[in-house]
């Protein structure tokens, strides 16, 4: 239990992991989408995404070429939905959040394939 909890405040610790899971509250997300979001070379992105995993915070899926990322769900335990559950509560209201939601949507509008190729 105490190292569960270690993972999760070390994941929450980074503030480019907070958006990661921010830009995932709308549904999944393909690595290319979320390196496009952060800026970071795609390795650096996959340590963060790692990081989030250990955690328990996102699960990935493998398709073809593309591994997608979503926000572990009713799957994951109660601990890891309340802890995603009082992210959205305390970081949802400020103006970044609501930047932050714009940039995701408009990279989602994006052909995956064009993003990949970078």
């Amino acid at each position: 239990m105490i190292r569960q909890a270690e993972q999760i405040f070390k994941a929450l610790a980074d503030r480019s992991r907070l958006k990661v899971l921010t830009a995932l509250e709308d549904g999944e997300m393909c690595v290319c989408q979320i390196t496009a979001l952060l800026g970071f070379a795609q390795s650096t992105v996959s340590r963060h995404m790692q990081v989030l995993q250990q955690a328990g915070l996102v699960m990935s899926e493998k398709r073809g070429m593309w591994v997608f990322y979503r926000l572990s769900g009713n799957e994951a335990p109660k601990e890891i939905q309340n802890t995603l559950k009082l992210f959205r509560e305390t970081w949802c209201h400020g103006g970044e959040y609501q930047q932050l939601k714009k940039q995701v949507k408009r990279i989602k509008s994006m052909k995956r394939e064009k993003l990949c190729k970078k």
